[in-house]
């Protein structure tokens, strides 16, 4: 089960100099020549390493999702926590279908774009994920689990139906 978005496809619009908006905080992304190739974070600002710097995407990406890791199992372990249930893993994608799901066998799974929307609207899809260990569904026995643990999750899911797709803007699918 999980939360579907659409499709959003194009070139990539990010460039160095631009700000990206990380769970919330502020980031500018800039470019350090002299350090070895990479991402690194000091006081918001993401700085990319090495001399070659045409492909940010590919350089991001290693960092976008171990972030996402972190943050995800985190929250989810907590939520986990507060039903007294537990899961498996949990997995980070560029997902082309959903933004989460959760497997029988107790596998979480989120898009890492969700570091790219409010936190809240991350904190929601974590929160649904982690509700389908009780509930491999969406009855409304699912819905009041989810309610127990993110009050606000119809503004949440209204958001990502309405904005989800911008969050492809900056790093759009790849098609090859």
């Amino acid at each position: 089960m999980g939360c579907q978005f659409q499709k959003h496809q194009g070139n990539p619009q990010i460039t160095l100099g631009d700000h990206l908006s990380i769970l919330g905080d502020s980031y500018i992304l800039s470019h350090d020549p002299l350090r070895k190739k990479g991402v690194f974070e000091t006081e918001r600002v993401l700085w990319v390493g090495g001399k070659d710097v045409t492909d940010l995407e590919s350089l991001l990406m290693p960092w976008f999702k171990k972030k996402a890791q972190g943050f995800f199992k985190d929250l989810a372990q907590d939520y986990a926590s507060r039903l007294g249930v537990s899961f498996d893993r949990v997995s980070v994608k560029d997902t082309i279908s959903r933004w989460g799901s959760c497997s029988a066998k107790g596998t979480l799974s989120f898009n890492w774009r969700l570091l790219l929307a409010p936190p809240s609207v991350a904190d929601y899809v974590v929160a649904h994920e982690v509700s389908h260990i009780v509930h491999m569904n969406h009855s409304d026995k699912f819905w009041k689990v989810v309610e127990t643990l993110c009050p606000t999750y119809r503004i949440h899911r209204l958001w990502l139906k309405r904005h989800g797709g911008t969050l492809y803007s900056q790093f759009p699918l790849r098609t090859s």
